[in-house]
């Protein structure tokens, strides 16, 4: 039972969202361009792992979406990007 309650407590989660509203801050000069961001949002969760003392891994996974307005013909109005990156760290 210890090792199981030592190896939780080096271990980190977390999750988060963010949204940013373009569409509020444009003037009709810039929407009226082809292909013109209106809004970006991204989620994502992350864990961490201290392998050591000092020394951590992580993974994280995200979801990046942008919606376009005057789309060009062919392309997406809301495109969606997932992304995967790990990291070591290392305190001293």
């Amino acid at each position: 039972v210890n090792a199981q309650i030592e190896a939780a407590d080096r271990v980190n989660l977390s999750i988060g969202y963010g949204i940013d509203d373009l569409a509020n801050e444009r003037n009709t000069s810039v929407a009226d361009r082809p292909d013109t961001r209106s809004r970006n949002q991204v989620m994502f969760g992350n864990g961490t792992y201290e392998v050591a003392s000092g020394v951590k891994t992580g993974i994280e996974i995200s979801r990046w979406v942008t919606r376009y307005i005057n789309v060009t013909e062919g392309a997406a109005v809301e495109p969606v990007d997932y992304r995967l990156q790990w990291s070591i760290q290392a305190g001293f």
